[in-house]
């Protein structure tokens, strides 16, 4: 009995102590994970930050470039026009040096007379203005002469520098641009289009 008694007990015992350590197991267990979560949690925060930061800093990287490219862009079309004008400016310094040679050739008093002549074929009122530049002042009784039947004033244009005329009729609301400047610079605009000079 007492053999028994003691069995018991030493089972008991035994019993009590495997569930102690297996409780004793499981608490450890559950610590160990619990602290393994939270070194995780602590990981995936530290490695959130860290992407953040990599992240921004990827982001100024990228602004800083293209602003550098956008700025090397910029600089790079500015000396492109530069040199653009530089290269048209030779061409038409040497075009305008030859109109003004033909406003002082025996060709271009002819060539005014014309002028006159085809533009009043557009022009039914009585009287009509010619604006020239002042040096083709000495013109101004040929290009009334041209203008007849239609009376005409032959007035001074600080507008006109290379040569040509005007012809304006103020009643019929017309005005005939046959200088020789808007040809030039109509001339330039053509020639930067058609010369693969322009520059978007």
């Amino acid at each position: 009995m007492n053999y028994d008694v003691n069995d018991r007990i030493a089972n008991f015992s035994q019993i009590v102590l495997q569930d102690a350590i297996k409780e004793r197991d499981e608490i450890l267990a559950e610590i160990r994970n619990i602290k393994d979560t939270k070194i995780s949690k602590a990981e995936l925060d530290i490695l959130e930050e860290v992407y953040r930061y990599i992240h921004d800093e990827m982001v100024k990287v990228q602004d800083e470039y293209k602003q550098l490219l956008s700025k090397n862009i910029f600089d790079l079309k500015r000396n492109l026009l530069l040199r653009r004008d530089e290269i048209l400016n030779l061409v038409f310094n040497e075009v305008k040096e030859k109109l003004i040679g033909y406003t002082k050739s025996e060709e271009y008093t002819p060539y005014m007379e014309s002028l006159v002549k085809e533009a009043v074929k557009s022009i039914q009122s009585k009287e009509i203005t010619i604006l020239v530049k002042n040096d083709d002042l000495s013109l101004s009784e040929l290009l009334k002469t041209a203008a007849l039947p239609i009376l005409c004033q032959v007035e001074p244009s600080g507008d006109i520098m290379l040569g040509g005329l005007i012809v304006n009729s103020a009643s019929d609301h017309i005005f005939i641009d046959e200088t020789l400047d808007t040809r030039f610079l109509a001339e330039r605009r053509g020639f930067i289009l058609q010369s693969g000079l322009s520059i978007d």
